[in-house]
């Protein structure tokens, strides 16, 4: 059934896909010198791109702009991946996306350095914009990563029991921050960035958060994940309501811009397919 789901969305948001994916590969090759790119590159191949069809469906949802979504769409899913990239070796994961991790097919080192040569571009990218905010949203999203993936690493390591309230922020951190940076870039880098870019950035929060505890509730059980850490008596049931909870917090975020066919698909993306993939 998920499978089925996956080409739905894929069906559905391909124009976004499609514009993000010739966007990447233009974008991309400006740096294509470096000794990791093709190590790098490997690493971005595949995946479902939400974050960038976040951010360019909030852009206009927001009532368009001239301004080109493309390299913060890059920036922001060149910052996906490096977590990713960080996160396989901290988890010793053997797999990612069909194929071996950048930490075992390249080597440990060039893992590593994976992060300054996706920075070096992040930060070249940002620079495009004449808004300081684009930068200031993608080093927060950074930050908070950052602060939550050392939380996750230390309660495992720990073996401690997490509250749900614990739980919670260490997803938020980990996982909703880069959602809430994608919407609100969307929105800063359009004609209503003075009045919705707060309110896009609550809404990708929020669908963040729905996002990883459907993801979560998909691996519930299984050894080493954070839910094993979590105390409470019916985790499945726990998880579940907090997921209804932040979609309907989501839903009431977009019910505050005008409807347009990308606030249509951002609710579809929402209700149809963010809480199933």
């Amino acid at each position: 059934m998920e499978k089925a789901i996956e080409r739905e969305y894929l069906a559905v948001f391909d124009r976004y896909i499609r514009a993000f994916e010739e966007g990447l590969s233009r974008i991309m090759k400006e740096y294509r010198e470096h000794e990791l790119f093709p190590q790098f590159m490997e690493s971005m191949r595949g995946g479902k791109r939400l974050r960038p069809v976040l951010l360019m469906l909030s852009q206009e949802a927001c009532g368009g702009g001239d301004e080109d979504v493309i390299p913060a769409a890059v920036a922001v899913e060149l910052l996906h991946t490096v977590s990713l990239i960080h996160d396989d070796i901290i988890d010793e994961e053997i797999e990612r996306r069909g194929r071996l991790p950048m930490y075992i097919s390249a080597g440990l080192k060039s893992a590593v350095l994976s992060a300054d040569y996706a920075f070096s571009i992040i930060l070249d990218l940002s620079s495009r914009y004449k808004s300081r905010e684009v930068t200031k949203v993608l080093s927060k999203a950074a930050s908070e990563m950052s602060v939550g993936e050392l939380k996750e690493m230390k309660a495992l390591r720990e073996g401690r029991k997490l509250s749900l309230e614990e739980y919670l922020n260490i997803i938020s951190l980990k996982t909703a921050s880069l959602f809430k940076a994608a919407a609100q870039l969307g929105a800063l880098l359009s004609k209503g960035a003075l009045t919705l870019a707060e309110e896009f950035a609550s809404f990708g929060y929020n669908l963040g958060m729905a996002y990883q505890l459907r993801d979560d509730l998909r691996d519930l059980g299984k050894k080493g994940e954070l839910t094993s850490l979590l105390d409470v008596s019916d985790k499945a049931k726990v998880l579940m309501e907090e997921m209804r909870k932040y979609i309907a917090m989501a839903l009431e975020k977009l019910e505050k811009v005008s409807w347009n066919p990308s606030t249509i698909l951002l609710r579809k993306l929402l209700v149809d397919f963010m809480a199933s993939i």
